[in-house]
């Protein structure tokens, strides 16, 4: 009886790498692009607390948690799924903390420790993670794919300001070649960045303004005012009271 030996080779990356969350693994190094500082009044000191992922991935129509602070993409290949990390030494947290920090740099604030900040009564801004994403996609007839880096960073704080932030969101796509997965990545995510702080400085000059009136058209305006004359031709209304109506209604009130 004869045996037959099966050789199975693996991957080398797959061989090496220890933290495969699903299959083979893409590991990248990411680099943030630089900011110009304000060139304003300083806005004063801040500190960053808290950077929460609260990014969630849908399977099967449910919603949960990402398996790891680490992966910023997933995608099936042909036989087995891919994830893709940062490095060891990386997560999502820590990268999206240097970029709130570059962020509120970019508008005059000075940032300091939270110890500081409970000292002299900085305010703090916590950062929450709702997208850090990078989405692949194969363009037809063509060795290369679409990488889509979607971000969105909601602030809160309790300093009205700051809290009027809101949400700070930007999608950037690349054209990659497949083969190189991990420049494809670093290079959407940098060039998408480099997005992100303008869209971040917009959004902190319009928080807190108040929204502009709406004011109403030319024809409802002519009929509110048919209207409140009508009140007053019928007696429904004295002369003063349809001379209040009026103004409010010219108001906008």
């Amino acid at each position: 009886m004869l045996l037959a030996t099966v050789l199975v080779v693996l991957p080398l990356h797959s061989v090496l790498a220890a933290d495969t969350l699903e299959g083979r693994t893409i590991t990248v190094k990411l680099k943030l692009p630089e900011v110009m500082q304000s060139s304003g009044d300083s806005l004063g000191e801040l500190a960053i607390s808290r950077v929460v992922d609260n990014r969630v991935v849908t399977q099967n129509s449910r919603s949960k948690p990402v398996a790891s602070n680490r992966i910023i993409a997933g995608w099936e290949s042909k036989y087995r799924p891919y994830d893709v990390l940062l490095k060891k030494q990386d997560d999502v947290e820590d990268v999206v903390r240097q970029i709130a920090i570059k962020s509120f740099e970019s508008v005059g604030y000075k940032i300091v420790s939270q110890s500081t900040a409970q000292t002299n009564g900085v305010p703090t801004v916590d950062v929450y993670v709702d997208e850090f994403w990078v989405d692949v996609e194969k363009i037809p007839s063509s060795g290369r794919s679409a990488f889509t880096f979607n971000i969105a960073l909601r602030f809160v704080s309790e300093d009205e300001k700051l809290g009027a932030i809101g949400v700070v969101r930007t999608t950037g796509t690349l054209n990659g070649n497949r083969s190189k997965h991990a420049s494809s990545y670093r290079n959407t995510v940098f060039y998408t960045l480099k997005s992100f702080y303008p869209e971040f400085g917009s959004r902190y000059r319009d928080a807190g303004k108040a929204e502009p009136a709406v004011q109403p058209s030319g024809s409802a305006l002519v009929q509110d005012l048919t209207n409140a004359k009508a009140l007053f031709d019928a007696g429904a209304i004295t002369a003063e009271e349809y001379t209040l109506l009026k103004s409010k209604i010219l108001s906008n009130e």
